[in-house]
Order: C-alpha cells, then structure tokens, then sequence
C-alpha cells in the first residue's frame, strides 16, 4: 500500500483524489480500492462484488488488499474502526492524504441529500473520529491534510514534498481553477 485516503464523505475528497494522483510520485501509482462506509469495495467488479467486505468483516481486510495488488485506497469513515490504523502499521511507508471541510457545510450537505444522507449523529461521531485518526497519523508524521475550505492555506510544494514527487502539468492546471 502506497497511498491512502480516509475520508469522510462530503469534504471535498474526489478533489483530494484528483490533485495528489496528478502529481509524479511512486505513490499515486497502482490499482485503487475505493471502500465506501458500508466497507464494500465500490470498485470491484460484478463477478468480485463484496470480496473486500467479507474478508474485511472476518479480520482479513489487509489479506485482500495484498492479494489484489491494491497500491492506493479511499477509505470513507476510517474512525468508525481501527483499519486505517492496521494498514498504517502494515505498511510504514504508506502516505495518508485527507481532505477537510468545516462541519457545517457537512452536515448542510448531508441534509441536503434525502436519499442517502447521513443523519446529523453520525455525520458528528464520524467527523470527531477522523479527527482523532488524523491526529495520530500526523503525529507519526505521515499525513497531509487539505483544507478545502481555505485554498490559500494550501501548499502544493508541501505536498508534493510529502508525496516526493513533483507537480505535472496537469496538477498546475488543477491548483489553477
């Protein structure tokens, strides 16, 4: 495992995404697994369709991750269990990159979504559980976190530095718009 994104849904993390796999580095590259919270792979295909959530759900989750050759992986509502953790240990080299948004425009996005929007609870519990992964992940100097609320806060030499990579063009053309 190269990269990894916790996320929480709603906070900007396809951006994330996009900006860091822009960037030339041995760590954006290889196969992506997408988890969603409900810890299906929503990147498998038919034939494989809740793999990653049976092996998960039977303590194997990194044993999937190996034997599918998976580089780089979404990861959405990492503090409701302590996978990220299990990777972050597994693999010492692996780079964290989240995105961050205030929790008022997460909960207003999730209220604004009837058919799948999570209730303010859990919208609550998840965001004060990321932080506290995020906390410990950056302490062990291995995670860069985007505010996507504030594009000034934003360093694209920082990250880029933390990826050891260098921008592309097409990352230029991101941080751009």
């Amino acid at each position: 495992m190269r990269i990894v994104y916790p996320t929480r849904s709603r906070t900007g993390s396809q951006f994330v995404m996009q900006l860091a796999g822009s960037i030339d580095s041995v760590y954006v590259k290889g196969r992506l697994a997408a988890v969603n919270g409900f810890r299906n792979n929503t990147r498998e295909s038919e034939a494989e369709k809740g793999w990653f959530k049976a092996e998960f759900s039977k303590g194997k989750g990194i044993d999937y991750l190996e034997k599918k050759l998976i580089r780089r992986m979404k990861f959405e509502d990492p503090g409701s269990d302590d996978f990220i953790w299990q990777v972050a240990e597994r693999y010492p080299d692996c780079r964290f990159v989240a995105s961050h948004r205030s929790i008022e425009k997460v909960i207003n996005s999730h209220y604004s979504i009837k058919s799948w929007g999570h209730d303010l609870a859990d919208v609550v519990f998840q965001y004060s559980s990321c932080l506290h992964l995020y906390e410990k992940l950056h302490l062990h100097g291995r995670f860069f976190l985007i505010d996507v609320d504030s594009p000034e806060s934003f360093s694209l030499n920082a990250l880029c530095g933390f990826l050891e990579g260098s921008p592309t063009d097409h990352t230029n053309e991101i941080v751009e718009s």
